[in-house]
């Protein structure tokens, strides 16, 4: 009699779960579409990691990640690459308002010289007058022997001189500092050198000078 109701309770017992199954259907498909989801996220984040260490390995990558961190260090270098892109930006500026003044001046400088036109200037031949003038604008006050003639040259080459002052202060006060943290950490070791083969002593007095001298 015992043995025959055991069976029955455990038909029951089934039956409930299947029952309490079907009334939570919903939730319990809503739970393991969460947990399929969950799962596949998992799987492709750990993909697209390995995706990213792998792309990192690459010798450009490691190339450009050490440049990046080198500019961010360097105030020289950061400065020095401000100063070059402030030039070219000007050059090509002035290479396009002013192009006759500065073909003009380039021929009657280079002459029959190397010149990367064939008959006469090219825009190259211009573009590199240009820049050499530039330069000579942004480290000095220029020579003179090349005058805007527009007044758009004329305001650009106003800029380039007052952005002369900025640059020229930037590029100093960096090598200045370059130079001072360099002779900062020659002292430093040259005070930790006076510090070998010493014997420090706690709780000093100047009457131990005395008594070592015996």
């Amino acid at each position: 009699m015992q043995t025959d109701k055991q069976p029955q309770e455990e038909t029951t017992s089934f039956g409930k779960i299947e029952e309490a199954i079907q009334v939570n259907q919903t939730l319990y498909d809503r739970l393991h579409e969460s947990l399929v989801e969950e799962a596949v996220t998992t799987v492709e984040e750990e993909k697209n990691v390995q995706h990213y260490k792998d792309y990192k390995k690459t010798p450009v990558v490691e190339y450009l990640m050490r440049l990046k961190q080198f500019y961010q260090a360097n105030d020289l270098f950061r400065y020095a690459l401000w100063s070059f892109g402030l030039m070219i930006l000007s050059t090509g500026i002035l290479t396009i308002v002013e192009y006759d003044l500065f073909s003009g001046d380039v021929a009657d400088d280079i002459g029959d010289t190397f010149k990367f036109g064939d008959d006469g200037p090219n825009w190259i031949d211009t573009f590199f007058h240009a820049f050499w003038w530039s330069v000579v604008t942004f480290t000095t006050v220029g020579y003179g022997d090349v005058s805007p003639m527009t007044h758009i040259g004329k305001l650009l080459t106003i800029i380039i001189m007052l952005l002369n002052f900025g640059i020229v202060t930037l590029l100093g006060g960096a090598v200045a500092s370059v130079l001072v943290a360099a002779r900062l950490k020659g002292d430093d070791k040259l005070d930790e050198n006076k510090f070998h083969g010493h014997i420090i002593i706690a709780g000093w007095h100047p009457a131990i000078q005395s008594t070592l001298r015996l």
